[in-house]
């Protein structure tokens, strides 16, 4: 026999022994704690981890409705520059119904789609 199939039963035994004299295993301790010790940092990372896919989630939202409000700034600066000209105070005062000086106003009615 090998001097390593001699400790095996040495090893073995001890354990026994230390169950039968009432004494607790160690290496079982030590794995219930490393198995708390990583149970209690996943309940510590969960909180932070749910906020940033949260935060993730509306920077998306975010960048959506920034690139709506865009469009929409774009076609109302062209809209303000078509009527800061004249001819765009002129058609909007027509829209009105107003005339210039001069000018004879007629009214047309009962054409097809006039609901007045």
């Amino acid at each position: 026999m090998s001097a390593n199939s001699q400790t095996q039963p040495r090893r073995a035994n001890r354990g026994i022994a230390a169950r039968k004299a009432g004494g607790m295993r160690l290496d079982r301790l030590a794995r219930a704690g490393i198995c708390i010790g990583v149970v209690l940092l996943a309940i510590f990372y969960i909180k932070p981890a749910v906020g940033l896919v949260g935060a993730w989630f509306a920077r998306a939202d975010g960048h959506t409705e920034l690139v709506k409000l865009q469009q929409e700034n774009r076609a109302l600066k062209a809209q303000r520059a078509a009527l800061l000209g004249e001819s765009g105070v002129a058609q909007q005062a027509r829209k009105l119904g107003m005339v210039l000086p001069g000018e004879v106003p007629y009214v047309v009615t009962g054409l097809p789609g006039d609901h007045n």
